[in-house]
């Protein structure tokens, strides 16, 4: 598949395929694309093979291989190693093993073991994660998730038109193989 890009006020004198388009200087995911053949432009990030291409290409140009996340918030609080290891390879595994069949909402209910209708529905309450961190509130591990995408272990990917499901990057691989967790704080509540 090729695509055009649109860089410095124009459009590419000729279509670029994914691994030539994380070449190109100054592509990013906001850079905006359009598919050969169609007329419609979105993000480089909304499509999952170029986003997967651009997160392989940030791991191949990272000369330091420890993972540092976004800064966090002066309110926020620092948690034990051993808790921070704890929840993100938990949360890893739960992605891994579901197969990208739940998103980040259902994922962060489910392991706060929350009682909603849609947990419920779905039979997720029977679950074997199912409340493994109940002593999290389910915003607290939403954070813990969107962190976790944030330092590329995780990602967000559309499947059936608009439904998003998270799903384990190489780099959140390696973590389950052993590699080193990244340091994140949590916010207070």
């Amino acid at each position: 598949m090729r695509w055009w890009v649109y860089q410095n006020g124009e459009i590419s004198s000729q279509p670029y395929s994914e691994e030539q388009l994380v070449q190109l200087s100054g592509f990013t995911g906001e850079s905006l694309i359009c598919k050969e053949g169609t007329e419609t432009w979105c993000r480089a990030r909304d499509i999952p093979r170029i986003k997967t291409e651009l997160n392989r290409q940030t791991v191949k140009n990272s000369s330091n291989p420890p993972l540092k996340c976004p800064p966090d918030f002066k309110k926020d609080q620092r948690i034990n190693t051993a808790e921070r290891v704890k929840l993100t390879q938990e949360i890893l595994n739960l992605v891994a093993n579901e197969n990208y069949r739940y998103g980040l909402e259902i994922t962060a209910s489910l392991l706060a073991g929350e009682l909603d209708e849609r947990l419920i529905s779905i039979g997720l309450t029977e679950h074997p994660h199912f409340g493994f961190f109940d002593n999290y509130q389910t915003e607290q591990l939403r954070i813990v998730i969107h962190k976790l995408i944030n330092c590329q272990l995780l990602e967000q990917k559309i499947v059936a038109g608009d439904f998003e499901v998270l799903e384990l990057t190489p780099l959140g691989n390696e973590i389950l193989q052993g590699a080193p967790v990244p340091n994140f704080n949590l916010p207070r509540y």
